[in-house]
């Protein structure tokens, strides 16, 4: 039993999305930097996420990252706010 307004149960019929993503690499393209966001103008929320990868040769690259969710809880991405993480990860290829 959910007890809520039937209203309060759907998402809206239209939803305007910004999206953005900025990047950059330095040292020979070894790193780079970038940033996304995805937003919601509609509801004032979103989600950042800046992030960067690191060649440390040419089998093995390391990334990491931070996934931050911003605006009300009810919202489209709002409802992860308590959920944001910071992440890393390394990959190898053979």
């Amino acid at each position: 039993y959910i007890d809520l307004p039937k209203n309060q149960l759907f998402r809206p019929k239209t939803d305007s999305i910004l999206t953005l993503r900025i990047q950059r690499p330095f040292f020979n393209q070894r790193l780079l930097l970038k940033t996304e966001l995805i937003a919601s103008l509609n509801q004032h929320d979103g989600v950042l996420r800046p992030g960067f990868s690191y060649e440390l040769s040419d089998n093995s690259k390391l990334n990491g990252g931070l996934d931050w969710a911003f605006g009300d809880l009810d919202g489209q991405f709002g409802q992860f706010k308590n959920a944001s993480r910071l992440w890393l990860g390394l990959s190898y290829a053979f």
